[in-house]
């Protein structure tokens, strides 16, 4: 490979540079995952699986030349300083509990009905992070919302006429493509949007379509404190009693207990939290 610099590499990981002494310039001659094989120059990535953890030997490849290792931010701390320097990475979340705001983002501000509370979180929320997704592929989103189904008259009713045309669930290509053709063909519906009273009736169609990216990378949607069950299911989603429910699933389907972020609304501020064990 060609050489690259060190300061590179911990930029472009969105790293962190652990150790005593500066980040020096120099080149590194090699990335490499198996210390038998590491030369002078290198950097030693430390991966983890379930029969194998590479952060068991840092020290080694130190030894064989490693100029530094690639460890999960996570484990520095109990990491012997003999294996270092390190360049600390955030692992992605296992579960990231999302609360929905109390009212809509659009004049008039209303409380969000179960499409927009998922809008909100899965299609505005976590598009904050821009280089990486924050959840690990098949990982969980806990929805924080009472998911009830309430349109405010006039300004929601096209909503009311997505859930009519997804039932009953939107894994049903079909009836969202004819659901779409449908609400295009009501006239009320488009003259309440031309005077105002209302939004477009394509808009929760739009709304569902931003949340398919994020969709097609998670393993499950939970819905905690959900007061309709039926309309969580429609949209595919998990309904729960409580955060607790919710979180006690999202261990189960990690298997472990659970790396943990949370975002308060609104704005959205990041919290992040280490471990079930620690919240």
């Amino acid at each position: 490979m060609e050489p690259l610099e060190l300061e590179s590499i911990v930029r472009h990981s969105g790293g962190s540079w652990i150790s005593p002494a500066p980040l020096p310039r120099l080149s590194v001659a090699e990335l490499g995952t198996d210390t038998r094989t590491l030369g002078n120059q290198s950097v030693f990535l430390a991966l983890s699986g379930p029969n194998f953890d590479g952060h068991s030997f840092v020290e080694e490849a130190r030894r064989r030349g490693a100029v530094a290792s690639v460890v999960k931010a996570s484990r520095v701390a109990v990491l012997p300083p003999a294996g270092g320097p390190y360049i600390a990475v955030n692992e992605p979340l296992d579960a990231l509990v999302l609360g929905v705001p109390a009212v809509t983002p659009h004049l008039p501000r209303e409380a969000p009905n179960p499409l927009l509370a998922a809008y909100l979180g899965l299609g505005v929320a976590l598009r904050l992070w821009r280089d990486a997704f924050p959840v690990v592929d098949g990982g969980t989103v806990i929805l924080v919302h009472r998911f009830r189904r309430r349109f405010p008259h006039p300004t929601q009713l096209p909503y009311r006429a997505f859930f009519q045309a997804v039932s009953p669930s939107v894994r049903d290509r079909r009836a969202l493509a004819a659901g779409e053709r449908a609400v295009l063909a009501d006239r009320r519906a488009l003259d309440a949007y031309r005077s105002g009273r209302s939004c477009h009736p394509l808009l929760p169609f739009v709304d569902w379509d931003a949340c398919r990216p994020a969709l097609e990378r998670l393993g499950a949607v939970l819905v905690a404190d959900c007061r309709d069950a039926a309309a969580a299911r429609m949209l595919d989603f998990v309904p729960t009693h409580g955060i607790g429910a919710a979180l006690g699933m999202a261990e189960g389907r990690a298997g472990r207990a659970p790396r943990l972020g949370f975002l308060l609304s609104p704005p959205y501020f990041p919290l992040r939290v280490g471990s079930a064990a620690n919240t």
